[in-house]
């Protein structure tokens, strides 16, 4: 019988309270077995398995999760089969405790026509490895302001320059959330009008650590 685990590593932010899926799976050439007791247990660091002994399905699958909470120091997994003495797979989850970075994903300059709704704005949690490894477990903070130009904008003209005089656009509604990367790094924030109408610009940014995305969703009056 043979053993895979999915995942096998992580990088966590420190003090992230957090919740790791393990997924192991029991395969004999190639096929899966159910019926299979698969033991898990924390060899290294602190934290708290859901379950440390389960019976496969008839996938073959074999699930727990392990649960950290104000993670600050590595954490290791070991698991097998009941009764096997083959080389077994080791979870391992690495405490990062700086050097963030956030890059766009997906949504972050985007249009929509009134009563449409935007797509979700989809940023990733990184290190600064080359290459990156995603961060679970980061606080991302989402701000945004829901803004309506002043279309009443003027210009000077002097000789062959024209001076636009854009005037401050008005800002409608604001908001701040925080979302906890997940264990592929990813975060995302759903924007909104808030209700108003007519022509609007969404502007906002997502910052982790040092790493900051600015994103914008525009909301065109239908005709």
């Amino acid at each position: 019988m043979e053993l895979a685990l999915v995942p096998q590593t992580a990088h966590i932010a420190q003090g992230a309270t957090v919740n790791v899926p393990l997924t192991a799976r029991v395969l004999s050439n190639g096929s899966p077995l159910s019926g299979v007791t698969v033991n898990f247990q924390i060899v290294k660091g602190s934290g708290t398995l859901t379950s440390t002994s389960v019976i496969s399905g008839s996938n073959g699958y074999a699930n727990t999760t392990l649960l950290l909470s104000a993670f600050s120091s590595d954490v290791q997994v070991s698991v097998w089969i009941a009764g096997e003495t083959n080389a077994a797979p080791t979870f391992y989850g690495t405490v990062l405790t700086s050097g963030l970075q956030v890059r766009p994903v997906s949504g972050t300059s985007q249009m929509a026509l009134e009563g449409q709704s935007f797509q979700p704005v989809t940023v990733q949690v990184t290190d600064f490895s080359t290459p990156p490894n995603a961060v679970q477990g980061a606080s991302v903070v989402f701000q945004s302001t829901v803004e309506r130009s002043d279309n009443s904008g003027s210009s000077t003209s002097g000789g062959d320059t024209t001076i636009t005089h854009d005037p401050t656009p008005v800002i409608l509604a604001s908001s701040q959330s925080t979302v906890i990367s997940d264990i592929n790094g990813i975060a995302s924030f759903q924007p909104t009008t808030d209700g108003f109408s007519g022509a609007l610009e969404i502007l906002g940014s997502a910052t982790a650590g040092t790493g900051n995305v600015l994103f914008s969703a525009q909301s065109l009056p239908a005709k």
